[in-house]
């Protein structure tokens, strides 16, 4: 029996199985990207950021310039940045408590300068991490380093920058921890913050930029810690060289935000419709779920062996965890991921704390955005020294309480 080919039976099935299957994504697809918490933000961005970016510019501020923007813009680095540029008016984010503006520290991050005063010569508290301990977006007495310095009076110094990730911790932990810890006359205490963001694959491109750490910490006479020349120069140079520093060359960049054709084609939300981003996202995940009992060193499980190994009997270590409000307590993705945590925690003997009871609560997240509010922060903070109180170790921090 020979069978011919009918054009309209092919059409009809084609437009069927068209119909019930990327139609029903396409609406799904739609949902997620017209009424999703990014739709919210963008809508803050342009009433009220753009605006105050502009003035905060005006009045002789920059952008803060994160490590990973920093390495994502700008191929064959010399040095892994830790920090934005050093000793200059900076803007960071708003969140509704308006845009938050400081002056960042010798090292380009979020402290007084004083802070770094006769810290060889007494303990202190390094905390390390990324928004949520830079402090996004509180003022400055709102940080979980400072609430947690109020509470314990301890010189507590801010090692987080907005967008870092494991690799940046390690940075961070090669380059200015590992030398303070070795010509300190106390036992210091490094705690390190993840997030669920920080469950990353590795990235070939960090890892070689890792061999190129080096320590990047000198003492002044009066025994003030600042930046190698080496590392002053780098940073300062690699920011200067490729972003623009003229006041009306950073407002011109600030005022393109508000235009959607100036946004790169995967970031319009008709593209991420039409492509079905969601659903991708949601496959993703099932294939990142399915890999995760892999025997492979994560970029996380190196950051807790670099902090392990740094520390040994020369500082205290501990491990902070810090869930994802959108993921629910059964997510298979994020239990494993709080699993990996704290199994190689216990392995090295380092401290593990959690911020369940933080993140369960929306009034603990800030008016406008992802991060914590002002009492979402005091309460992480007050949990963490409760956690930290029920530990039996040999931490200072119950030598203060």
């Amino acid at each position: 029996m020979e069978y011919k080919l009918n054009l309209r039976d092919i059409f009809w099935k084609t437009f069927l199985l068209f119909t019930f299957s990327y139609i029903p994504l396409l609406i799904y697809s739609s949902i997620i990207i017209l009424f999703s918490f990014d739709s919210l933000i963008r809508l803050r961005i342009i009433q009220e950021d753009i605006p105050q970016k502009i003035t905060a510019v005006e009045s002789g501020y920059i952008p803060i310039f994160s490590p990973k923007n920093l390495i994502e813009d700008n191929q064959n680095l010399k040095l892994y940045p830790i920090g934005s540029i050093p000793l200059k008016k900076s803007y960071f984010c708003n969140e509704g408590y308006g845009l938050i503006k400081y002056k960042t520290d010798q090292f380009g991050l979020r402290n007084d300068v004083d802070k770094w005063q006769n810290v060889l010569n007494q303990k202190n508290l390094f905390i390390i991490g990324d928004s949520f301990v830079h402090g996004a977006c509180v003022p400055k007495g709102e940080t979980l380093p400072n609430l947690i310095q109020k509470s314990l009076e301890i010189n507590t110094l801010n090692l987080g920058t907005g967008g870092n990730d494991p690799y940046e911790y390690i940075a961070i932990l090669e380059s200015m921890i590992k030398p303070m810890i070795k010509r300190s006359l106390e036992k210091q205490e490094v705690l390190l913050v993840f997030y669920s963001n920080d469950n990353i694959r590795k990235n070939r491109r960090k890892e070689v930029l890792l061999k190129k750490v080096q320590p990047i910490i000198n003492q002044t006479s009066d025994n003030l810690l600042i930046p190698t020349n080496a590392y002053k120069s780098f940073i300062t140079k690699l920011v200067q060289n490729n972003y623009p520093m003229d006041k009306n060359l950073i407002i011109n960049r600030i005022k393109n935000q508000k235009r959607e054709d100036d946004r790169p084609v995967k970031d319009h939300p008709i593209y991420k419709i039409l492509s079905l981003v969601p659903v991708k996202n949601k496959i993703k995940y099932a294939i990142k779920n399915f890999n995760a009992n892999k025997v492979v060193k994560t970029p996380s499980q190196l950051a807790i062996e670099s902090l392990s190994e740094i520390c040994k009997s020369t500082c205290q270590p501990s491990v902070l965890y810090i869930r994802n409000r959108y993921h629910k307590k059964n997510n298979k993705i994020q239990n494993n991921y709080e699993k990996e945590l704290k199994q190689i925690s216990k392995k090295h003997n380092i401290n593990f704390y959690r911020s369940e009871k933080i993140v369960s609560k929306n009034s603990n997240y800030a008016p406008k955005g992802e991060h914590f509010s002002i009492d979402g922060y005091k309460n992480l903070s007050k949990l963490i020294l409760r956690q930290i109180k029920n530990k039996n170790n040999n931490s200072f921090f119950n030598e203060t309480n």
